[in-house]
């Protein structure tokens, strides 16, 4: 019944479907955090702790490794200093092979260079020595310089070195792991709807919801009472033109506890009685078979304009109905295709007789199979096939005239 209404209706019953759809989507989770209540709050101080954990810590993203580079340093401190020491004194000393023993070697050996092309070579390569040693020497005093033992730092590095080993063993592998599952309950907790206290605002709006979902179902309903009244007249008057002049028709709203579903509260059957002195009862019920075809076409005919529907399929929509109905059907389901393409099936003369284009569809068996062929008929094929569905099997010259007398009231 809805598709009768026009495209204010539809509007309305558009802006209800997407309100009850918030609705219900906000019921379901409040519903959802009243029987988790306990297990939701748990979860989020979970988070919250794991999530301020991790913030404390201010990780960063290399960190490990400058740290146990620095702790190695450190513990062995005394061992850096030993070496470093005695590699400068061996470099520094005033023994052969110190800096002074190179340089008394290149001075010795410059002094010659000029007299072979070896001595020189072996000059050069003493004096590249002398002062890559030289060079090293320097660095080496620098470092001793540097070094200095702080024995709070290194138990600074360890004790960090310890926070970090504990956060990897209870939220990843590594620091890159621990910031990710950091970064995703943070989300999940700036997601949540819920916080201490918030379950009431939620009830409170869902009651707010529900509140406005009612009265637009209250609206929709007001509508489809207009909408019935005109539909109950319209398809009277379909029906009468079909011949059922005694027919009543009527649109139910069926009583009783409301309900909303996507649709409103509304449950809609529609009512007939087809003859004096008879009460309304269910269509399904009370219908024959031909009464049926001319409420279905009353219908179509109703809707196609209302709905604007571009093809509509007949099936034997004629079924049970012959002489001035079977006219009447016809010229009603010709009036339909005046604005939407009909396909009707039929054995009725009278329908297929108004049709703009008549198939004939006849099954044959083609070595052991059979096929459906379809062929569209010609003028005189048509006055032929009419015929046949007047008379039957035998075709008289009184049945060709008849049909071709059809044909032209068709026509006309």
């Amino acid at each position: 019944m809805d598709g009768f209404g026009d495209d204010s209706f539809k509007a309305e019953l558009a802006d209800y479907r997407q309100a009850y759809q918030s609705y219900r989507s906000l019921e379901k989770h409040v519903r959802t955090i009243q029987e988790n209540e306990q297990l939701y709050v748990q979860r989020m101080d979970m988070l919250r702790f794991q999530q301020e954990e991790i913030a404390q810590a201010e990780l960063m993203e290399n960190e490990e490794e400058l740290l146990i580079d620095e702790r190695e340093k450190l513990t062995n401190y005394q061992k850096i200093v030993d070496a470093l020491g005695q590699s400068y004194g061996a470099l520094s000393a005033e023994e052969v092979n110190s800096l002074d023993g190179v340089s008394v070697a290149l001075s010795e050996i410059q002094s010659i260079a000029h007299l072979d092309p070896a001595y020189e070579k072996i000059s050069e390569a003493i004096q590249s020595a002398y002062y890559l040693l030289q060079d090293a020497a320097t660095d080496i005093s620098r470092q001793v310089d540097n070094l200095e033992l702080d024995e709070g730092r290194l138990e600074e590095v360890i004790s960090r070195l310890e926070t970090i080993r504990q956060l990897k063993r209870k939220y990843g592998e590594s620091i890159p792991v621990i910031l990710a599952y950091y970064d995703e309950i943070s989300k999940e907790i700036s997601e949540s709807a819920y916080t201490e206290g918030q379950l009431e605002q939620l009830e409170e709006e869902l009651a707010q919801k529900a509140e406005a979902v009612w009265q637009l179902a209250e609206a929709l309903h007001v509508k489809r009472r207009e909408l019935a009244h005109r539909l109950e007249k319209e398809i009277v008057q379909e029906l009468k033109e079909l011949y059922m002049e005694h027919a009543q028709f009527e649109v139910r709203f069926a009583p009783g506890s409301k309900q909303l579903s996507s649709s409103g509260f509304d449950t809609v059957e529609f009512y007939l009685t087809t003859n004096p002195g008879e009460g309304m009862k269910p269509l399904v019920r009370v219908a024959s078979g031909g009464e049926l075809s001319r409420i279905l076409l009353a219908l179509k005919s109703i809707f196609s304009r209302k709905q604007g529907i571009t093809s509509i399929v007949f099936d034997e929509v004629d079924t049970g109905v012959s002489g001035r109905v079977a006219q009447a059907i016809a010229e009603k389901i010709a009036k339909i295709a005046a604005n939407s393409q009909v396909l009707c099936i039929t054995h009725l003369p009278q329908v297929a007789a108004v049709a703009d284009n008549q198939y004939f569809i006849e099954k044959a068996i083609q070595e052991g199979r059979t096929e459906t062929h379809v062929r569209k008929l010609s003028k005189e094929e048509r006055v032929a096939e009419i015929a046949r569905m007047l008379s039957g099997a035998e075709i008289t010259d009184l049945t060709i005239e008849h049909a071709r007398e059809l044909l032209a009231l068709a026509h006309r």
